[in-house]
């Protein structure tokens, strides 16, 4: 029934710039617009002025019929502001709501947005966060009916501050292993011009690489989204992570040093803001640029660059059996402005293949860990040494069968507070008599 009497229901704003953003304390003009095709009455107009942030995800259950029963759902809302005018008063002469002609009705608005530092527009996967505007059309005897428009919300941050502005640098460096022998290292080091882009601009990567190993590497660049989602005091949360540009650079010989090179990545238009200022939901962006044949290095490009942080790992065979106690001798230098703690943990990998591998499923298990003690800001040549022991009921390494792989890693890891972690990992064998060999090196 209101369809047939409304016809054409517009919520039209004032844009204040050429990209129809709205920011905290700006004036938001406009009117609403509507045809009623007979005589209608109309008790009132109401406008409500809301921004909140929400988020829901669920975990599948067991498998069989229980499946739904156990699937678990986690969600939290967080109200930004709830601001409510009238467009129309309520007015009533002689006990009946106000009669209106048939015809194009056009009523203006004005509303604020409330100072405050309040995060983006943004929709992603497992929840938003949102400022609309909402009209209620109230009629006697009739349900009320709501207009719902969404505003383009934008945190504005100042990028020409100095810390913005400035170059974002690291180094790392990584020693291949074939099992049995080490390679000299592969060192790259990877800068950024500035810290701080926005939509549609272009990164520029300037690359220095130096391949001593016997294998040829390959530099890439891609950019990467985070989003991430908590629940209230964050106790759950939900990671989503997607590649948004990505480059390949040319291979880079064997026993080559000193190569320099750079690469451009253009951030997608369309890519929203970072969120960094909500609590249940979190949109940061990462330029990762990795070494085929290495680990990689991990940059980020917004708010925060230090000197480096390295690390050298050495254990001292390459062979063990289960249940002995592999020893990791760690050497760190955190020149950085943040404490790191440096942990260790044996990894399990399951891999199972299809003939021809054309599919294959992997399972990936932790035996073992370990945590160190906390290296402080501003500390060199810190000696530490970190011990784990490999479970007795842990199976051998099996590398000779076509559709069945088990191999193990020992990952060395530091933790670096509101960054990501350094990671080294290496590969150990279980067998049934240990092999005593020159200890590989990692850093």
């Amino acid at each position: 029934m209101f369809e047939q009497t409304f016809k054409n229901f517009k919520i039209n704003f004032n844009a204040v710039n050429e990209r129809s953003t709205f920011s905290s304390g700006d004036l938001v003009t406009g009117h609403i617009s509507f045809e009623l095709t007979k005589e209608t009455k109309i008790a009132s107009i109401s406008m409500e002025l809301k921004g909140r942030a929400h988020v829901h995800w669920s975990t599948q259950g067991s498998g069989g019929r229980k499946r739904r029963r156990g699937r678990r759902h986690f969600s939290a809302t967080l109200d930004f502001f709830n601001f409510r005018s009238a467009i129309l008063h309520e007015h009533r002469v002689c006990g009946e709501a106000t009669k209106f002609r048939p015809g194009t009705h056009l009523y203006p608005f004005t509303c604020q947005l409330p100072q405050g530092n309040f995060p983006s527009t943004f929709h992603g996967v497992h929840g938003e966060t949102v400022y609309n505007i909402t009209v209620c059309i109230s009629r006697p005897w009739h349900l009320s009916k709501d207009f719902v428009t969404e505003l383009n919300f934008v945190n504005h941050i100042d990028t020409n501050q100095p810390e913005l502005q400035a170059p974002l640098s690291g180094s790392n460096q990584m020693t291949l292993c074939c099992l049995w022998c080490a390679s000299p290292p592969i060192t790259m080091t990877v800068s950024v011009e500035k810290k701080a882009f926005v939509p549609g601009e272009t990164v520029r990567i300037i690359c220095e690489f130096s391949n001593r190993s016997s294998r040829t590497v390959t530099p890439k660049v891609r950019l990467v989204q985070k989003q991430i989602y908590y629940t209230h005091n964050k106790v759950n949360k939900n990671m989503i992570v997607k590649s948004l540009a990505s480059m390949t650079g040319q291979p880079i010989g064997d026993h080559t040093s000193e190569v320099h090179t750079e690469m451009m990545i253009t951030i997608p238009s369309s890519a929203p803001h970072t969120i960094s200022n909500c609590s249940i939901l979190v949109v940061e962006y990462l330029v990762e640029a990795p070494l085929s044949g290495s680990n990689q290095m991990t940059l980020c490009c917004l708010w925060c660059a230090s000197p480096p942080i390295t690390m050298t790992v050495s254990v001292e065979k390459k062979a063990f059996v289960p249940g002995e106690t592999v020893r990791i001798i760690c050497e760190f230098s955190n020149r950085s402005s943040r404490t790191v703690t440096p942990k260790v943990r044996l990894v399990q990998k399951q891999i199972y293949y299809t003939h021809n591998k054309v599919n294959k499923n992997m399972i990936v298990k932790s035996l073992a860990s370990m945590t160190g003690q906390p290296i402080g800001d501003h500390t060199s040549e810190v000696h530490t040494e970190m011990m784990i022991t490999i479970p007795s009921s842990a199976p051998h390494t099996i590398s000779n069968c076509s559709i069945l792989v088990v191999e193990y890693l020992v990952e060395v890891s530091l933790c670096v507070c509101a960054a990501f972690d350094l990671t080294v990992l290496f590969p150990i064998i279980l067998c049934d008599t240990p092999v005593h060999t020159h200890p590989p090196l990692y850093s």
